[in-house]
C-alpha cells in the first residue's frame, strides 16, 4: 500500500469519525512509524539484557564446528566404503580409481549400474569395471561402518552441537516474539505521552494500524467507491489537463 493511498484511507476514515461524533473534533493527530525498525531494536535490546546461555555456545563457531566435523565423518565413510567395494571386487582389474567399481548390481540383464558416488552408468561404459562379487558381504560390510568408534564419536559430537544449535533458535525465536509483544506496548505508552490518537505503520505487509487511541474503525470502501462513481468524469477531465508523461 503505497504511502499516498494509506493516507487517502485514514483521511476519509477521519472524516466519517468527525461526522459520526458530531464534529467534537476538529482534527485527529496521528504518526507513521516504521515498525519493522521499532521491532528490531526491542529484539537487540532483550537480547543483551537476556543473553543466550553459554553453555549453548557462539552460533559461528558452533557452525565452523559442525562443518569440520561433518568433512571428517564424510572422509571416514568415503574411505570405508572404498575398502569395502575393494575386498568384494573382482581382483583381476583393480582399479584405475576405485569410485568407478560398480558396486550396486544392475536391475535387469543388460543395464548399467551405479558406482560408489551414486551415478548411474551405462552398460557400455561399465563393461571393463570390476564388479562387486559378493553383494552380502558388500552389504554387511557398508552396514559396520556407522559402528565404527571414531565414526561413532564423532556423530555424538555433531548431535550435540546440533541439539545446541536447535536451542538457540528457538531462545530467537521467542526473543522476536517478546519484541513483537513489547512493541505495541511501547507504542501504546509513546503515543498516550505525545497525545496520538492514531498510528500506522508505513511497512508493507502486515498489520497497518498500530493504535487506535478511540478504537474506532469506519469501513468506508462502499462509500469511495460510490464516490468515485459519482465523480470520475470530473476526475478523468482533470487528468486530461495534466501534461503527458515524457519518455
Amino acid at each position: 500500500m503505497s504511502k499516498f493511498i494509506l493516507s487517502l484511507i485514514i483521511s476519509t476514515a477521519v472524516v466519517g469519525c468527525d461526522q459520526l461524533a458530531n464534529n467534537q473534533k476538529n482534527q485527529m493527530k496521528w504518526a507513521v512509524v516504521d515498525k519493522n525498525k521499532i521491532d528490531n531494536a526491542l529484539n537487540e535490546y532483550i537480547k543483551k539484557k537476556n543473553p543466550v546461555p553459554a553453555e549453548l555456545g557462539n552460533e559461528e563457531e558452533s557452525y565452523r564446528e559442525r562443518s569440520k566435523i561433518q568433512s571428517h565423518i564424510s572422509e571416514l565413510e568415503s574411505n570405508a566404503t572404498q575398502k569395502c567395494v575393494s575386498v568384494n571386487t573382482t581382483s583381476d582389474k583393480k582399479v584405475q580409481g576405485e569410485t568407478d567399481t560398480i558396486h550396486t548390481a544392475p536391475s535387469m540383464k543388460g543395464s548399467g549400474g551405479f558406482n560408489i558416488n551414486g551415478h548411474y552408468l551405462p552398460l557400455s561404459a561399465i563393461s571393463n569395471f570390476p564388479k562387486v562379487t559378493n553383494q552380502e558381504n558388500y552389504h554387511n560390510c557398508l552396514s559396520e561402518i556407522s559402528k565404527d568408534p571414531l565414526i561413532s564419536d564423532l556423530q555424538l559430537q555433531l548431535n550435540k552441537l546440533q541439539k545446541s544449535t536447535t536451542e538457540r533458535h528457538r531462545y530467537d525465536t521467542e526473543i522476536r516474539k517478546k519484541a513483537a509483544e513489547y512493541t505495541h506496548t511501547i507504542l501504546a505508552k509513546y503515543a498516550e505521552a505525545n497525545h496520538f490518537e492514531l498510528m500506522v505503520s508505513n511497512n508493507y505487509g502486515g498489520e497497518n494500524i498500530l493504535y487506535n487511541a478511540d478504537k474506532v474503525s469506519l469501513n468506508v470502501t462502499d462509500d469511495v467507491l460510490a464516490f468515485i462513481s459519482k465523480n470520475h468524469e470530473s476526475a478523468t477531465n482533470e487528468t486530461s489537463n495534466n501534461k503527458p508523461i515524457q519518455k
